[in-house]
């Protein structure tokens, strides 16, 4: 992020755990941003495309493994307790 953005308060990162945050104002509309805006890009493309999530219960799963593809058809809403199955199925046994 330039420091322009910072200064704003806005731009994007990738944070240690591997998962794009995006940080704007704008997201201050979204239940699930943080106080200061700061959200999960991965979490935002869905709250934006109007797909129900409920954190309690769901999971945004990358289809590809990729955290950082937050494009919208590589992203599924799982319950929790199937999520498992999901990273169990796309591992690759030799």
């Amino acid at each position: 992020m330039n420091e322009m953005a910072r200064e704003k308060g806005i731009g994007k990162f990738k944070h240690k755990n591997g998962y794009i945050v995006v940080r704007s104002k704008d997201n201050l509309g979204c239940p699930f941003a943080w106080e200061d805006g700061r959200i999960y890009e991965h979490v935002l493309r869905i709250w934006e495309a109007g797909i129900y999530y409920d954190p309690e219960i769901h999971v945004i799963h990358h289809l590809n493994g990729k955290r950082d593809d937050n494009r919208l058809e590589n992203l599924a809403v799982v319950l929790r307790a199937e999520h498992e199955n999901y990273i169990f199925s796309s591992v690759k046994i030799s």
